[in-house]
């Protein structure tokens, strides 16, 4: 559903010296000049196990002499390797870095809150894309406000989800 023709495959993730965390784009698009690989545009593949799918906008690095892709940017989480679907349309726009493509959702599980979360989540990037500038930048009292209820209506639905625990 992400991408029907291409095939999902393991990325080795091995961080480099240098590269920022969240910043995939820009890292992969330096080494790639530096180096004469090239950027793989694609999505990062996460599961809550049994529960849903999260499908990331993300780029990797493809080396020059085709061997295996590799995942050059530091995460969070601290994976060996993850789940990556090469999808050559969903580029990044290096022009405008303020716009976010909003993340792929699926549910494996039929269940209200997930719906609500997943709103929730698809708002809060929408808001985001509205806000001007990129990196840090000034918002107004009222615009903080916004982010701070979807943050938590986030939270909440992912805890809301976790409780009561499974039998």
């Amino acid at each position: 559903m992400i991408s029907p023709t291409a095939e999902p495959q393991f990325v080795q993730v091995r961080p480099e010296i240098g590269c920022k965390a969240s910043d995939c784009f820009e890292n992969v698009r330096k080494k790639a000049a530096r180096e004469s690989g090239r950027i793989q545009f694609g999505s990062n593949v996460w599961e809550w196990p049994g529960i849903y799918l999260e499908a990331e906008n993300h780029a990797v690095y493809a080396p020059p002499d085709d061997s295996a892709l590799r995942d050059i940017t530091p995460s969070e989480i601290r994976a060996p390797r993850h789940l990556f679907v090469p999808d050559d349309s969903a580029t990044y726009n290096f022009e405008n870095e303020g716009v976010l493509r909003d993340n792929l959702r699926y549910r494996l599980v039929e269940d209200p809150l997930l719906d609500e979360l997943f709103k929730a989540a698809a708002e809060r990037t929408r808001y985001k894309n509205e806000l001007p500038g990129v990196g840090m930048i000034t918002i107004h009292a009222s615009e903080d406000k916004v982010l701070q209820k979807l943050e938590t209506m986030l939270t909440f639905l992912a805890m809301a989800r976790l409780w009561p625990p499974d039998p």
